[in-house]
């Protein structure tokens, strides 16, 4: 034997029987199932996805109501930034609540909403939806059905609300799988937490107030300018197809609309704010056009709906987020001109 093959022992397995095996089995398994809890654990109270914290937060927001509210406002992240409802209180009186999600849920979540508050309240006094304009073309994602489960519905209820969509038990297991296993759901979430932790700032503290007001207070113009590059790129690459609103989008006004007719009070459909700079872009107006056509005939063949502005108000760069999230400020302004047309 060399001196260097004598510097190399050989190695020795100790004997493995079937209690080690499994006991190997089992501790593997607890720890995967202690990581999945301990990470369920603080996702559901410290979410550093925003769209999930918002998500949850808005429905908590609804269910745990007290009381009735005379302004109830519904739609997208846009009318979360942008209309704060207690100037909607002293504005148009009574009290206000503000439960916009994002843009993702359409307005089918909308309708669900509404009808659960209906159910345990009565109508509201008022109803005041705000949208983007690209919520209105945006396509179906499962990410809708997912969110619904999360906030609560049964595969029974979701039937019921949407029967033109059936939940196939696959669906509902992939659901469930993902709420129970947030390694693997969330990955990117808890990697953040895990490899940059000084970076992350929690949703929790991201100016979400009580009324359901998502307060900014710094503009970010040069991220207002770079999405509205993205924006113009993704209408213009959007003009090769043929122009297609989303049915579901229709299918839940249809729904408010029937329930603001039983129940008899008004609903206000708002074109949220934009950065001016993408409202004066040519192809963004002929896409708005063609959007504006449908919303007008919804809207004059629907009972209690109306169309509150002529299409979507421009804003400065220094006055907002990104192309469609005011700063508080500018909200205020917002709201402002809001309540002028409501009251009108």
């Amino acid at each position: 034997m060399s001196g260097t093959d004598s510097q190399f022992c050989d190695e020795v397995c100790p004997p493995v029987g079937r209690g080690k095996i499994v006991a190997t089995v089992v501790l593997t398994l607890a720890v995967v199932l202690v990581a999945n809890a301990a990470s369920w654990l603080y996702l559901r109270t410290h979410a550093i996805n925003p769209t999930n914290f918002v998500l949850r937060e808005k429905w908590r927001l609804l269910r745990d109501l007290e009381a009735p509210v005379d302004t109830l406002v519904l739609g997208d992240s846009s009318g979360s930034r942008s209309l704060l409802p207690a100037m909607l209180e002293e504005g148009l009186g009574g009290r206000a609540l503000n439960v916009s999600t994002i843009a993702a849920m359409l307005t089918v979540a909308e309708a669900w909403m509404l009808e659960e508050y209906i159910d345990r309240f009565g109508p509201p006094r008022r109803v005041l939806i705000s949208h983007s304009y690209d919520v209105w073309c945006r396509p179906y994602h499962a990410f809708l059905d997912e969110q619904l489960m999360e906030a609560g519905f049964s595969r029974d209820q979701a039937m019921a609300a949407r029967p033109a969509r059936l939940w196939t038990h696959l669906q509902v297991l992939g659901v469930r799988l993902k709420q129970a296993f947030p390694l693997y759901a969330q990955p990117t979430s808890l990697r953040k937490l895990v490899t940059t932790p000084w970076s992350l700032e929690s949703p929790q503290h991201a100016g979400l107030g009580p009324k359901g007001f998502l307060h900014i207070d710094l503009p970010s113009p040069e991220q207002v300018r770079a999405e509205r590059r993205h924006h113009v790129r993704w209408l213009e690459q959007s003009e090769a197809e043929p122009f297609a609103f989303q049915d579901l989008n229709l299918e839940g006004l249809r729904a408010i609309d029937s329930m603001a007719t039983e129940h008899g009070f008004p609903v206000f459909l708002i074109d949220a704010p934009l950065f001016e700079g993408l409202v004066a872009e040519p192809v963004w107006r002929r896409h708005y056009a063609q959007i504006r056509a449908v919303l007008e005939q919804f809207v004059a063949a629907a009972n209690q709906m109306q169309l509150l502005f002529p299409g979507p108000v421009g804003f400065g760069s220094d006055q907002m987020e990104n192309v469609n999230h005011l700063t508080a400020t500018a909200a205020r302004d917002w709201t402002a001109r809001v309540l002028e047309r409501v009251k009108g």
